[in-house]
């Protein structure tokens, strides 16, 4: 049901927000619907807004709107994170950067990656909805396809190669020291700790609960190695987003790139997907594209495809790398191997938050809505996962233990490829 806004503070503040995009129409009313995104979307309040104007002849505009959340001890340790500051700082300076760069070059469209911005501040984020205009997103609870994945990595490719081109025109420190909210990987921070690490843990603790109470073979060589990350998993996990010489030269990566961050649309005539854009930006920083890819192929990939074709996916984005770079007349410094090598040195953290899959069906289910969270919510979020893992584990713990261990072995071979 969508609630009209006709105030004149709301309309005085969505018209000058239109005013400094080039829109000077006066608006009539704002109607506003909440998304069904309990389960996606843990750092932000979320509304779609449907602005209509005083000249009947306008089509009225379709924005997406993110608003800081209300639940005030969760609101603290979400403002420790700065995620609306990056967002702020991502879309007020770097996609600046980024789109004079293009236009210096003759270069790409960005808008086809990212959705545009109105606006951005430290509480709210004013976008286009892309659902008005046929983007989606794809069902979670099954693995993006080797087709859905290319199409996904042709936007990070052009994402990151504009990046490293922009980077490579200042030189690293200089792009830092222009740019410093990129300088730290948010979500594996001392500051991302107090979120994302129940998160983890989660992960860690439910796995070896169910490589205990139902050991199948192979369980065992898992179970020793998971064991080392009883304790304190975030934190030594932390690790692989600290360092300072990667293989690959770095770009500006996303942070949390999974499927609810990925929008696709289908082509008005075949139906079929033909484009992807990337949202949320408030986990971004620089670093190995390697970082990004992990997540992407452990997060959002189909096990099958990801197992069988996790080089050929490499190269395919490699190739779209090199091919957005070359556009705007840079050069690629580093090689396939290089980026297979960061990759393989990084997998960990992808691996363990990709364990994650083999519980999302029922862990994903239940979620509370933030907002009316009583008490701690961290607390109350990680309960509900591991509630969902008891009831799971009573009816089908035997192939849950199988599944991890097909897992582990996975992680075995890419490890054996590390120089």
């Amino acid at each position: 049901m969508a609630t009209i806004c006709t105030d004149s503070e709301s309309l005085d503040k969505y018209g000058e927000i239109l005013i400094k995009n080039g829109i000077t129409s006066e608006i009539k009313e704002i109607q506003t619907i909440l998304p069904d995104l309990v389960g996606d979307h843990f750092s932000s309040r979320c509304e779609c807004l449907s602005v209509y104007f005083k000249d009947s002849t306008l089509t009225p505009l379709e924005l997406f709107v993110k608003k800081t959340v209300t639940n005030y001890g969760y609101a603290l340790l979400l403002n420790d994170m700065e995620l609306f500051q990056t967002e702020k700082e991502f879309f007020n300076t770097v996609v600046i950067a980024m789109k004079e760069l293009m236009k210096q070059k003759n270069g790409l469209d960005l808008e086809s990656s990212l959705p545009k911005c109105y606006y951005a501040d430290k509480e709210l984020v004013v976008m286009e909805n892309l659902v008005k205009n046929g983007y989606f997103v794809l069902d979670k609870t099954n693995g993006h396809t080797f087709e859905q994945s290319r199409i996904a990595l042709r936007s990070l490719a052009k994402l990151h190669g504009i990046s490293y081109v922009l980077v490579n025109q200042l030189g690293e420190e200089a792009f830092l020291e222009k740019y410093p909210f990129l300088r730290e990987a948010r979500m594996w921070s001392p500051k991302g700790a107090p979120v994302n690490a129940p998160y983890l843990q989660s992960i860690i603790d439910a796995t070896i609960k169910i490589l205990q109470k139902h050991p199948t073979t192979g369980s065992d060589k898992m179970l020793e190695q998971v064991l080392q990350y009883e304790k304190d998993a975030f934190f030594k996990l932390s690790r692989y987003f600290n360092l300072k010489n990667p293989s690959c030269a770095k770009v500006i990566c996303h942070g949390d790139l999974w499927n609810p961050n990925l929008l696709f649309k289908g082509s008005d005539k075949t139906k079929e997907l033909e484009e992807c854009v990337i949202i949320d930006f408030q986990t971004v920083h620089l670093g190995s594209p390697a970082s990004d890819l992990v997540r992407y192929l452990f997060l959002a990939v189909d096990v099958t495809v990801r197992r069988h074709d996790w080089k050929t996916l490499l190269e395919v984005y490699y190739e779209y790398f090199k091919e957005t770079v070359e556009k705007l007349e840079g050069v690629t410094k580093f090689s396939l191997k290089d980026l297979i090598n960061d990759f393989v040195e990084n997998v960990e953290p992808g691996y363990y938050f990709g364990l994650f899959s083999a519980f999302e069906t029922s862990g994903g289910e239940g979620v509370p809505d933030i907002e009316n969270i009583e008490g701690d919510v961290m607390d109350t979020l990680t309960s509900t996962f591991h509630k969902a893992i008891e009831d799971t584990l009573k009816e089908k713990g035997n192939d849950y233990s199988v599944i991890l261990v097909e897992a582990f072995h996975e992680f075995q071979k890419l490890s054996d490829q590390r120089n």
